[in-house]
């Protein structure tokens, strides 16, 4: 099982079955207007680079999805589906006051990843998920 779940930028996201679970594949796409060499060296750096945030995140306290598989050479990462709704998706169907709790919970969940000397360079509704209680950070 294998579907295309979004396209964006600088990576295809799929829902793919991996080990029994329902994951997701993040491939990370090659730029055809680098040379070819220095487009592999930046998707290795890049692959590990996005899978050591995700991992010091979590000590830190702050959730993200778990990490199943990184293949740094092709720029693949497998990781744990998030059942939940992107916050950007859920903003409009709160109250002030839910809307005011979100968003105090995502500030202190930003300070954990600041304190830990993370720094989120993309920062946006449509980058968390709310899954019940857990608060995601998934990218």
């Amino acid at each position: 099982m294998e579907k295309l779940v979004a396209k964006g930028a600088e990576a295809d996201l799929y829902f793919i079955e991996w080990n029994g679970l329902t994951s997701i594949r993040k491939v990370r796409k090659p730029k055809k207007y680098r040379h070819p060499e220095l487009d592999r060296q930046l998707t290795r750096t890049r692959t590990n680079h996005e899978a050591d945030i995700i991992q010091r995140a979590k000590q830190f306290g702050v959730s993200t999805p778990m990490l199943y598989s990184v293949d740094n050479e092709n720029g693949v990462i497998v990781m744990e589906y998030i059942d939940g709704i992107k916050i950007r998706d859920l903003v409009d169907q709160l109250d002030d006051g839910e809307r005011y709790n979100l968003f105090k919970m995502i500030g202190y969940f930003s300070g954990l990843l600041h304190k830990g000397g993370i720094v989120h360079g993309d920062l946006t509704t449509s980058n968390i998920i709310k899954a019940g209680e857990r608060i995601v950070f998934i990218d």
